[in-house]
């Protein structure tokens, strides 16, 4: 399939100019390759794919002001390379190791979140097209009937419910202040802006509210399902949502930096309060592999089973886009996010904190996946020039002729409703690209990206 991609996006919270390389030109810049198709590198060669990583890694820490990183890299049911580079404490001089070094990983946690929740619509507790309030008649918390059609949990885990996005209640200045997660939901209810299924608008609350009705259906709290249904049966012994670390955890945590006037500074752990949204929740690139090669393996670990496979294959499917008559244009799985690159099928989740910055990658095609998470601001553009590199590497791009648009492509583009800047990744606009993103005078904006690396303006740019 060649890929054509038409937005057009309603910007909202600020009006931006956005200055970007288009996909794959900044990531082939910092491999030193031209971007054109390549022979494929095979990943079976650990060796190769170590050297090519140790190379990437030391350039990434170095032009992005990173210091440190850890990636895992998986193929046929088995991690090929788990790593860390640089530092996760300056000031010690400690290492980051891709075994022992717990980082937060922000939205990237939302996959877990969308894992336990489907594993509620397995056993029946849940249904993805029922009233969302139907669950919480218990609870303290209810979604306002602004409009007549109700949100479900298949609005909720494809973004398209129509709440506006808020950061109210998300963050305490002390672990000691983190209430009951019914009562965060509660007092900082966001208004529903739009019917629901009518576009994308990523909600921190609307996977935290999807948390909350699968707790209030259970004899557990979120955090104990998850526990005993995900990170026990995968082995994922060095990961938690608690607030502070258990001390265990804690003597192995990487600092989070900055890079302010030519030198790094060290900042304190932000103090999350909805478990389910991802912010809290700590981990280790191992760890992290581990969750991966499960949905790589169809919900299967070893001898574990967390999901069923059509329900893997579920969450890895898009469910929702704007325009089904521009197929091309990436759209959203239950919990995941298509991100596909060089005619691959990739879906996956990227993670923000104000200092850590993560991806998780899955070529469910391939049996291939990918997680890299960075302890600095620079680490977001340099996950994406990072996903574009290795799919150029190993799953290079087919030298077929570009293809125009169809006529009426730019009226049946998609409109999405995102959060600059990082939110333009959801659109295939990731903040490495070159391409300039415009608002109109409306607050529309419209690009068509035409690979290989061709974008013109469609409509008022």
């Amino acid at each position: 399939m060649h890929h054509r991609y038409v937005h057009s996006v309603v910007v909202v919270l600020v009006t931006l100019a956005l200055v970007s390389a288009p996909v794959g030109t900044a990531a082939a810049q910092s491999d030193g390759s031209s971007g054109a198709p390549t022979d494929r590198v095979e990943l079976s060669d650990r060796a190769e794919t170590e050297a090519w990583l140790d190379e990437t890694m030391a350039r990434q820490l170095e032009e992005h002001r990173i210091p440190g990183a850890a990636v895992v890299v998986l193929s046929d049911g088995e991690v090929v390379l788990a790593k860390g580079y640089g530092y996760a404490d300056l000031a010690s001089r400690r290492p980051v190791d891709a075994d022992e070094t717990v980082f937060s990983v922000g939205s990237t946690g939302k996959l877990v979140t969308w894992t336990a929740v489907m594993q509620g619509v397995e056993d029946g507790r849940l249904e993805l097209n029922r009233d969302v309030d139907d669950y919480l008649t218990d609870s303290a918390v209810t979604v306002p009937d602004t409009y007549e059609d109700p949100v479900t949990l298949r609005h909720l885990g494809t973004h398209s419910a129509g709440f506006e996005d808020t950061f109210a209640g998300m963050v305490a200045d002390d672990p000691s202040e983190i209430r009951s997660m019914e009562a965060i939901l509660a007092e900082h209810q966001p208004a529903r802006v739009r019917p629901p299924g009518q576009f994308v608008a990523y909600s921190n609350y609307g996977t935290a509210l999807a948390g909350h009705a699968l707790a209030e259906q259970s004899d557990a709290s979120f955090t104990e399902l998850v526990d005993d249904r995900i990170f026990t049966p995968l082995a994922m012994d060095d990961t938690t949502y608690a607030q502070p670390l258990p001390a265990r955890l804690e003597s192995r945590r990487a600092v989070g930096y900055t890079y302010q006037n030519g030198a790094y500074r060290a900042h304190d752990p932000v103090i999350w309060t909805l478990p389910p949204e991802g912010g809290s929740l700590r981990t280790t690139a191992a760890d992290m592999g581990q969750f991966a090669l499960a949905h790589l393996n169809e919900g299967a670990y070893g001898s574990e089973r967390i999901l069923e496979p059509e329900t893997v294959r579920e969450m890895h499917r898009r469910q929702f886009t704007k325009s089904e008559s521009v197929p091309e244009l990436n759209g959203m799985g239950y919990g995941f996010i298509e991100m596909d690159r060089n005619d691959e099928t990739i879906v996956g989740h990227w993670g923000d904190t104000p200092r850590f910055k993560s991806l998780l990658a899955l070529y469910p095609e391939r049996d291939t996946g990918l997680f890299v998470v960075y302890n600095s601001p620079g680490g977001a553009p340099a996950r994406f020039e990072l996903l574009q590199a290795f799919t150029d590497r190993y799953y290079p791009r087919s030298d077929e002729p570009v293809v125009e648009p169809p006529d009426g492509a730019g009226e049946r583009g998609a409109s999405l409703l995102v959060r600059p800047p990082e939110r333009l990744g959801a659109l295939g606009v990731p903040p490495s690209s070159r391409r300039r993103v415009v608002p109109e005078k409306q607050g529309n904006v419209s690009v068509v990206h035409l690979e290989p690396r061709r974008a013109k303006p469609s409509g008022g740019l």
